[in-house]
C-alpha cells in the first residue's frame, strides 16, 4: 500500500473515532440532564437565581405631569412623596425635546410607574414602546 493511501486511511480512522466520540458525549450529557436537570458536572449543581423581593410592590408611587419653560412637558414619578425620577424631556430620543402635549408625557410616565411597580429597574423605555403609545 503506498504512502498516501496509508495517510489517508489513518485520517479517515481518527475522523470516524472522533465523531464516535463526539455522538457519545452528547448521549451522556442528554441522558445526564434527563435524569438530573440541576447536575452540570460531578457534584456540582446549578445556583438557582434568587427571588428578589419587589421594594415597589406596595410603595406609596405616583406620577406628576410638569410644564416646561419652552411649552412642552415632562413627567416626574413620586415616591412617597418624594422625586424618584423627573424627565423633563422624552427618553430614549436624542436631543432634549419634551413631550408635546400632557396627554403623551402622562401615557409614558404610566409606563414607568408600571415597570417600577414589576420591578423593572432600570425602567428604560424603548422607541418602539413610545411608538406603540402613539408618543410619536
Amino acid at each position: 500500500m503506498k504512502k498516501e493511501n496509508l495517510i489517508l486511511l489513518l485520517l479517515l480512522l481518527i475522523l470516524l473515532l472522533l465523531g464516535y466520540q463526539s455522538i457519545m458525549l452528547n448521549r451522556f450529557l442528554t441522558t445526564r440532564a434527563q435524569e438530573n436537570p440541576m447536575a452540570t458536572t460531578e457534584g456540582e449543581q446549578q445556583i438557582q437565581p434568587e427571588k428578589k423581593t419587589n421594594p415597589y410592590a406596595n410603595a406609596n408611587l405616583k406620577t406628576e405631569v410638569f410644564a416646561n419653560p419652552d411649552r412642552t412637558y415632562g413627567y416626574q414619578v413620586l415616591l412617597n412623596g418624594s422625586p424618584m425620577i423627573r424627565q423633563p424631556n422624552i427618553p430614549g430620543v436624542p436631543g432634549n425635546a419634551g413631550f408635546r402635549d400632557e396627554a403623551k408625557a402622562k401615557k409614558t410616565a404610566e409606563l414607568v410607574l408600571l415597570k417600577i411597580r414589576k420591578n423593572i429597574m432600570p425602567p428604560a423605555i424603548t422607541t418602539e414602546e413610545l411608538d406603540s403609545l402613539g408618543v410619536f
